[in-house]
């Protein structure tokens, strides 16, 4: 099925093209068009994410360099899964 596509837009290179433009006019029309109001601001939620990685990280990177003591037993991998 995908064969017999990629021959019919082989040997149709004017038709798949104005389709590519169409959809492209399309798509810029839509994006123009779209309401900003509609959609939440992403940028805090995105802002605390990465505050939270970048702080566990750090957090490990010094409980490594300090070489603190575990305080908990170490579970073995079959009884832990």
């Amino acid at each position: 099925m995908v064969r017999r596509l990629i021959d019919w837009a082989l040997a149709n290179p004017l038709i798949v093209l104005l389709s590519v433009a169409a959809l492209a006019v399309g798509g810029g029309y839509a994006f123009s068009h779209v309401n900003i109001e509609a959609y939440p601001d992403p940028a805090p939620a995105i802002i605390e994410v990465v505050a939270h990685v970048a702080l566990n990280v750090f957090t490990n990177y010094v409980n490594n360099v300090a070489e603190t003591t575990v305080d908990f037993p170490a579970v073995p991998f079959a009884a832990a899964a």
